[in-house]
């Protein structure tokens, strides 16, 4: 039977350390991707965020107030787990000033810098009155 060495068990433990972040965040993912909700808000500003070197990513954020004022800040990208490939499309929809009522999945959790994505537009219009 082969003896572990302190290094080797060093090895393992340094490999599980770095790689937890990336599956737990993988995790998070797919179960945040469960939760279901509608939101309507005003939208106030959106903006395209790009990222990597090589391979360029985008996504969308989506700045809004709900009726109450509350802020709210949702994420427009594609869910290959929803069967959505239109994030880019969807935020061509967008304008800034109307109220929109948003089909989403996900929740906010800051931990992971992770917003509500929106999957749908349900409803646009001018204003809270309609």
């Amino acid at each position: 039977m082969r003896k572990y060495t302190a290094t080797g068990l060093l090895l393992l433990v340094f490999v599980l350390f770095v790689s937890y972040p990336f599956i737990n965040s993988r995790v998070y993912s797919a179960q945040a991707d469960k939760i279901e909700n509608t939101v309507t808000i005003r939208v106030t500003w959106k903006e395209r965020i790009s990222y990597g070197e090589v391979y360029q990513q985008h996504y969308y954020l989506i700045y809004g107030e709900l009726a109450d004022g509350t802020p709210c800040v949702l994420q427009n990208t594609d869910s290959p787990q929803r069967n959505k490939y239109n994030g880019s499309d969807l935020y061509q929809q967008i304008d800034i000033g109307r109220v929109y009522t948003f089909f989403t999945t996900g929740e906010r959790n800051p931990k992971y810098a992770r917003y509500p994505n929106i999957i749908e537009i349900l409803d646009e219009r001018e204003g809270w009155e309609e």
